[in-house]
């Protein structure tokens, strides 16, 4: 068997593979800067998800509740009742800012001049159509004889994605 000679190490010589260079530490901190900024826009992302969320929730939960109220009130005071107060507060939300009234929460029935009409034109409501019941469409207010009433519950609201709107439209028969 034979003995292999071992080298001693070479003194004063430096061993260029045994560590990091400046440029090795700039690229890992360049990655690491780009690493945490995109981790940081994902969760700035995620917060502003969640809020956009939380706000669509708060706002179906008042228009459900705005259809709940509607319902309960008598089917002929209906319209009598909820257009004199169209307007109403949704908690945890900001109103817009060209709101006049301060509310975020609308009913809108198909009125002109505060009178329900057939001759209203909302695709949304089915509008034009006979809410009287007597096979015609007419230009007359018929406040005090429908037999059906659309309405739409709107809340608009400003959030963290800028204006946002969340609508219920509702065919109420008698």
């Amino acid at each position: 068997m034979k003995l292999l000679p071992t080298r001693a190490p070479l003194r004063g010589r430096i061993d260029r593979t045994a560590g990091f260079t400046l440029a090795d530490v700039v690229v890992a901190m360049l990655l690491l800067t780009m690493a945490a900024g995109g981790l940081t826009g994902a969760v700035t992302h995620g917060l502003r998800l969640n809020r956009v969320n939380e706000e669509t929730a708060a706002a179906d939960e008042a228009a459900r509740a705005m259809v709940e109220q509607i319902q309960a009130t008598p089917f002929d005071q209906r319209f009598a009742v909820h257009s004199a107060q169209p307007d109403f507060a949704v908690p945890r939300l900001n109103v817009q800012k060209d709101d006049e009234d301060g509310m975020a929460g609308k009913i809108l029935f198909p009125t002109i001049d505060g009178e329900l009409r057939e001759d209203v034109v909302d695709a949304n409501l089915g509008m034009p159509r006979d809410l009287s019941g007597d096979g015609i469409q007419d230009v007359q207010d018929h406040s005090g004889d429908y037999v059906l009433l659309p309405v739409t519950v709107r809340i608009e609201w400003t959030g963290p994605s800028g204006d946002r709107s969340h609508q219920v439209h509702l065919l109420m028969v008698q």
